[in-house]
């Protein structure tokens, strides 16, 4: 750090030790200085010292009113929560008052206060104003009723006790990092100087000189801040300290906490590395989204009646839920959206986990249920807090976990939360349990958390936190013209010519531009090197440089990435990575043959890609099925083959089925085979009725169609079989298939068809990895004069195959069918049938040799890639191992296909 800025702490901490207390804009500097206390006395050789009294003015204020003044403050949440009562009641009935509307006025309350601003007369008024001046009026009179105040007058009234005199106060103060202060501290800063007070604002006359500034553009957010990162973890040095202070950091957090840590703390992407701070960010998050209290929030969001299954299943796989019984919460949740439950009550739940020997989880949901049950009656707040918590104890939650220091003090935030939830007795009365729960969830939402870290080199902060902060390096991000000087905001609840009167913060363009000159004018000398960056394309609009920092030279510098967990390695952080061993190809063995599973889908997976053959055969991996309303596409295609089942065994063929139409029987006939196969069809609530006759009457409206695709063949012919099994031996592998039907031809040859209620291409079966080689496997050794599938699109029913003679319509006979026989390269038909026979000979050879590698049939990515619509994409992880090989792109069909 500079000389020049050494020399300001230093002063400053002189006088901390001379017993000045210091009152800082904000509580990031309050802890910055007395980190920065601790270090100097540390290097002074003392093993102990006086704590300074060091604290943000708003809490040095209300601590001396509620040491010295004679009323009550009303704490943040009763506060809300009277005003939220208040103005519902003057609240239109026929009206919409959301949170909102809540907060802002209640904000716009506190500026009044704050700003010392007096409404003129209703005429003047906008029709917001003249609500917020009649609320106000009515929640003063619901605070004087209840014998409090709103901590927004605190400061004010501070001032007042002080003028009176006959108080203590501290002989000297520091005012610290404050670029501008409002009216009510203001007057409070004037009320301790008359008291004799010594009052002085740090760092005062900045007489530092500005830093050398740079600037840098980016193609974008992202980009920016992985160059950050990068240049973090270059530049940082022993002892260094480095500040990015980033305008709009609320919108840049999620970037910097993913990318800072990538850099900074490879480590933490392995799972045994534990917690690693090495850089500290200003801006908390809400409570809510914090995984620990969002657990407890869903767990006491669900009552007696069904919850939406997301919501049962999000508690289920919780880790702060399964109290040791994550098997058996990831069974049921597994069981439960494989019978695509939709929704579930407690009362299901237990009954469940006993169906499924889930004997921790049964005892839970038992207790669970008890507890709901007993809970029906209206309660106050603070007795809800208890029961809720009791609740939590009882359903196991944190049971047997050792929490992290972030997560404790999440817990702790937790509580703190249930405090305040406690002290709403006054202002709600008895509520209901959902409604206890509903306020316990907003008064989460509500509340900002950040959890406390050690002091660290590195600090991400906001344009107001960064005051007072000073640095070895700085990099300002963000910085293009939108964003500083930012556009200003309004509230909504005070005439705009009255908040640039009082010049309310955010209130107008001059004052925003007025603010974030100031706060350049800082940060430029907040460290000897500054860099400026900004991105060049944002929300899809071109972006310019802010005008503050045109003057300045613009550079060009890029760093590329490194192995960053090898340069750790490297560095002896942890331990040497190992290096991971050659792909090696593991061959079934003579035990593993008999406990294969899967039939001719086992081919079908070698060909898409043989790891996934090889992860879901032999691995047993299976993807976690989803619920979603009405019929899955897997039970849909099983009602459509056992509706087709039922219509050939009992029409029989071509003859039949003429007769049927002839005798205007067809359509009667229909009707009853889709009553018989919706019995297939499982169907759960709450929509099981609409949803069960919406699949109905499509089942109707597609065996229709296709009877119509029927009646166009010429040639008569017979269902020899439906859905007949077969066992089969291609390269040594043993499968075991189902044929979904096979036709006998006037010549006694036979037709081979397979239902295909997706795309079907008979230009894959050109290919030695064909995607759908399962009429190929049913075609092999027989006597077939064609394989087709039927297509069963709504709006594209047809069959889609190749024959030797013409025996379908819409498919020419193969010696006739130029374009097919020139991308088959001359083949004539049996020639055709040995290409297919050694395809799949190669495919049962390469599965049971073990050939496992990631190699997806099309390519890694693209319209083509046998990964667009594959589940185990995070079990091969095939977007760390493989390049880009295709653009997605339309999707290429050939005349056949469309």
């Amino acid at each position: 750090m500079s000389d020049v800025i050494d020399e300001r702490v230093k002063r400053l901490i002189g006088s901390m030790e001379d017993g000045a207390v210091v009152l800082t804009a904000n509580l990031r500097l309050s802890r910055h200085l007395r980190a920065a206390f601790d270090r100097e006395m540390a290097s002074k050789g003392l093993f102990c010292w006086t704590t300074p009294e060091v604290m943000p003015l708003s809490s040095w204020a209300a601590s001396f009113w509620e040491e010295r003044g004679p009323g009550p403050v009303l704490g943040s949440a009763a506060s809300l929560a009277l005003w939220e009562k208040t103005v519902s009641a003057g609240w239109p009935g026929n009206g919409d008052m959301g949170p909102a509307v809540v907060r802002k006025s209640y904000e716009a309350y506190g500026l009044i206060n704050e700003y010392g601003i007096r409404l003129p007369e209703e005429i003047y008024l906008t029709e917001e104003a003249r609500a917020l001046k009649r609320w106000a009026a009515a929640y003063e009179n619901e605070l004087k009723r209840l014998g409090f105040l709103d901590a927004s007058v605190i400061p004010s009234r501070a001032a007042g006790l002080i003028r009176k005199g006959g108080h203590a106060l501290p002989a000297e103060v520091i005012m610290a990092g404050f670029d501008e202060m409002s009216p009510a501290f203001s007057g409070l800063v004037l009320a301790l100087k008359s008291a004799g007070t010594s009052v002085s604002f740090w760092p005062g006359e900045d007489a530092t000189a500005p830093g050398e500034v740079s600037v840098r553009a980016y193609e974008s957010e992202d980009e920016e801040t992985e160059q950050a990162a990068r240049w973090a973890r270059d530049v940082l040095k022993p002892g260094m300290r480095l500040g990015f202070i980033v305008p709009g950091l609320e919108r840049y957090r999620d970037a910097v906490l993913r990318e800072f840590s990538s850099e900074l703390s490879p480590a933490s992407v392995l799972p045994w590395a534990g917690e690693r701070e090495v850089f500290n960010i200003s801006l908390g998050t809400p409570l809510d989204r914090e995984l620990l209290v969002r657990s407890a929030l869903d767990l006491l969001s669900i009552g007696e009646k069904e919850a939406e299954l997301d919501l049962i299943c999000r508690v289920l796989r919780s880790s702060y839920f399964a109290d040791g019984g994550s098997s058996e919460s990831a069974r049921l949740d597994h069981a439960l959206k494989d019978d695509n439950r939709c929704a579930l009550s407690i009362e299901e739940l237990k009954s469940m986990a006993g169906r499924y020997k889930a004997a921790s989880l049964e005892k839970r949901a038992d207790a669970w249920l008890k507890w709901l049950r007993g809970s029906r009656q209206k309660d106050l707040p603070s007795g809800w807090a208890r029961s809720f918590t009791e609740l939590l104890r009882k359903t196991g939650w944190l049971s047997g976990i050792k929490l992290s220091s972030t997560e404790f003090q999440a817990h702790k935030a937790w509580n703190s939360v249930l405090e305040r939830l406690s002290s709403l007795d006054d202002i709600l009365g008895r509520v209901t349990r959902a409604e206890a729960a509903q306020r316990l969830a907003a008064l989460a939402s509500e509340t900002i958390h950040q959890p406390e870290t050690p002091e660290c080199n590195i600090q991400v902060l906001g344009l107001l936190e960064s005051s007072g902060m000073s640095f070895d390096m700085t990099w300002i991000m963000g910085c293009h013209e939108h964003a500083l000087p930012g556009e200003p905001s309004p509230n909504p609840f005070i005439p705009i010519w009255v908040q640039r009167e009082y010049r309310l913060p955010r209130s107008s363009s001059e004052k925003e531009l007025s603010f974030a000159k100031a706060a350049v004018e800082r940060l430029i000398r907040s460290a000897p090197n500054v860099i400026v960056s900004y991105p060049l394309f944002s929300d899809e609009k071109e972006r310019r440089v802010s005008p503050f920092f045109r003057p300045f030279p613009a550079i060009d510098s890029k760093i590329e990435a490194s192995s960053r967990l090898e340069d750790h390695a490297a560095a002896g952080l942890w331990g040497r990575l190992e290096d991971a061993p050659a792909y090696e190809p593991i061959p079934v063995s003579d035990e593993e043959k008999a406990l294969i599973r899967g039939g001719t889908q086992i081919l079908k997976n070698q060909s898409l890609c043989p790891f996934r053959a090889f992860a879901i055969h032999r691995l047993g991996a299976k993807a976690m099925p989803e619920a979603e309303p009405g019929l899955k596409p897997e039970a849909r295609g099983r009602v459509i083959h056992a509706a087709l089942k039922l219509f050939w065994e009992k029409v029989e063929g071509s003859e039949r089925l003429k007769e049927l139409y002839e005798r205007g029987e067809i359509d009667g006939y229909v009707e009853n085979i889709a009553d018989e196969a919706m019995k297939e069809a499982r169907i759960e609530p709450p929509f099981k009725k609409r949803f069960f006759e919406l699949e109905r009457k499509r089942l109707v409206s597609l065996l229709r169609g296709w009877v119509e695709v029927e009646l166009k063949r010429g040639a008569r012919f017979r269902v020899k079989a439906v859905e007949a099994e077969r066992i089969m031996e291609i390269g040594g592998l043993a499968l075991r298939g189902r044929v979904d039907r096979i036709d006998e031809l006037e010549d006694g040859s036979e037709l081979v068809i397979d239902y295909k209620s997706g795309k079907a291409s008979r230009n894959d079966w050109l290919t030695e990895r064909p995607k759908e080689p399962q009429l190929l496997i049913y075609s092999a050794g027989g006597n077939f004069s064609g394989v087709s599938f039927a297509r069963l699109v709504p709006g594209e029913l047809r069959f889609v195959g190749i024959s030797k003679y013409e025996v379908l319509p819409g498919i020419k006979p193969f010696e006739s069918d130029g374009n097919f026989r020139k991308k088959a390269e001359g083949k004539d038909w049996d020639g055709l049938m040995d290409f297919w026979k050694t395809a799949l000979e190669g495919l049962a050879r390469d599965f049971m040799d073990g050939q496992a590698q990631i190699d997806p049939n099309g390519g890694a990515t693209g319209s083509e890639s046998a990964c667009r619509y594959c589940e185990l994409p995070a079990f091969c992880r095939v977007a760390e191992l493989l390049p880009v090989t295709s653009e997605e792109g339309e999707d290429e069909r050939s005349d056949d296909d469309r």
